[in-house]
């Protein structure tokens, strides 16, 4: 109802209510009148009429209070409830116009029913034929996208294929102890995680001995100094936006669906839209500015003279090379073409008459890198720690920074029993021909891993009257 409506209804109201005050007092006076009226025909006159008129204006009053009050009550709580839907749509208009200028398309209660609907746009962007696709992924680990999406190393595989840009930005392993304490998470979670969802991500290309695992991955992949704020996709104009809360897992929270705008005056809007802004802040500065690649070896040992390959490797290790330093992380875990995920008490070192030899392993290992300056073998027990094996599990991890660069100053990476000479075991197998004064002639550690490529002049051999033979290119 409009103002002017409602002032005329507000006017009637005020006539009505003289007309029925004037009339209960007019007949009111008429019958007192009467009484004073000798004349019979003129008393029962004026009588008749106050006792039409009284009446008529007690009941007009009545009327006026029961119905037509209420009724002009109604109408003014009418008037203030259209009042605040007219304000309502207002807003929910301005919300609408504003969420499609800065490209919002959906929210999502959490991660998991976010991912059922972004899956899709992933997995064409990663099959595009007629333009080069671009898929990108910026998260602590990839452990939420696999446990979420099944197909994602289909996807990965597609996207290499078909010269997809691919590139995934996770989190330095050095910072992810963090957010760990944040979520309550045990030492070292997120950082297995990390390295995990790399060992996942490459087994998705054809790696083939001597290859490095990393050969073909690495570029794509980087790891950010610094922790994790938000989980985010881009699968070519649209994108996914997941925040992390500071004491929760980032896969229970929030999810924003949004659009890439389209081009528009002035051009600066654009460069402000939820999109824009993600892109810019929260990937292409960073794997510019803070990102590092990293290094993936296997270990070998202990005997040089089997042959082995990326399914039968003892373990891994992960070297994230940054200025004046390199975070190191070794992992001891068992063969895996056996599928053994953790390390059986003794292994084969050698076959003679065929008759296997077998080495009874201890249950901390010494890590040491061979100094190529000081020609000699750096312990790092005081710096990453033993590597323990879990005593049920049988598989352990040695991490932490270490001083220099791992290619100009270190030849190898070994795992020693960090025992005293009574019950020390040692590798059988030794450095018979190596330029390397440091190495010649000395045991070969338990596990390793060479740094660069082999030459003649580290070839290794056992202590019988074989010659050193040259083996495979190192990693």
């Amino acid at each position: 109802m409009s103002r002017s409506e409602t002032d005329s209804a507000g006017k009637n109201r005020i006539i009505i209510e003289l007309l029925s005050v004037s009339g209960t007092i007019i007949g009111f006076l008429l019958i007192v009148l009467s009484r004073f009226l000798v004349e019979p025909f003129w008393r029962d006159l004026v009588f008749g009429m106050g006792l039409a008129l009284a009446p008529s204006g007690v009941i007009g009053l009545i009327g006026d209070y029961m119905i037509f009050g209420r009724t002009m009550e109604s109408l003014h709580g009418s008037n203030e409830s259209l009042g605040a839907q007219v304000e309502a749509l207002r807003v929910s208009t301005d919300f609408l116009k504003q969420s499609s200028a800065l490209g919002l398309e959906m929210i999502y209660t959490d991660r998991a029913t976010a991912l059922m609907d972004f899956a899709p746009f992933m997995q064409s962007e990663a099959r595009r034929k007629d333009v080069k696709g671009n898929l990108t992924i910026v998260g602590s680990s990839i452990k939420g996208l696999i446990e979420n999406i099944k197909d994602t190393p289909s996807i990965i595989q597609d996207a290499i294929r078909s010269k997809c840009e691919l590139r995934i930005l996770l989190t330095h392993p050095q910072y992810s102890r963090y957010r760990e304490n944040q979520e309550d998470r045990p030492t070292g979670a997120i950082e297995d995680e990390i390295f995990d969802g790399i060992r996942k991500l490459e087994s998705c290309i054809e790696v083939t001995y001597p290859d490095p695992p990393d050969l073909k991955l690495s570029p794509m992949v980087k790891l950010y100094k610094g922790t994790p704020t938000c989980f985010m996709i881009v699968a070519g104009n649209r994108m996914l936006v997941n925040p992390y809360p500071y004491e929760e897992e980032a896969y229970r929270s929030f999810c924003i669906a949004v659009r890439k705008a389209e081009p528009r005056t002035p051009p600066a809007d654009v460069e402000r839209t939820i999109y824009a802004q993600y892109l810019r802040a929260h990937f292409e500065k960073p794997w510019e500015r803070n990102a590092v690649p990293y290094r993936h070896y296997w270990l070998e040992g202990p005997n040089p003279k089997i042959a082995w390959d990326r399914h039968s490797c003892y373990g891994d290790v992960f070297v994230v090379q940054d200025a004046g330093h390199f975070y190191l992380a070794v992992y001891l875990l068992g063969q895996r073409k056996a599928e053994v995920r953790g390390m059986p008490t003794s292994i084969p070192c050698d076959t003679a008459n065929e008759e296997t030899k077998y080495l009874t392993l201890p249950d901390k290992f010494s890590v040491r890198l061979f100094d190529a300056r000081e020609n000699t073998w750096r312990c790092l027990d005081d710096g990453i720690g033993l590597l323990a094996l879990h005593p049920e599990r049988r598989r352990g991890k040695a991490s932490g920074e270490v001083e220099g660069n791992l290619l100009n100053d270190y030849l190898m990476l070994g795992l020693f029993d960090p025992g005293k000479n009574e019950g020390k075991v040692e590798s059988p197998h030794t450095h018979i021909d190596s330029a390397v004064e440091g190495l010649k002639g000395q045991p070969l550690p338990l596990f390793y891993v060479w740094f660069g490529r082999r030459t003649d002049t580290t070839a290794v051999a056992d202590n019988s009257t074989n010659p050193a033979t040259e083996q495979p290119n190192a990693k």
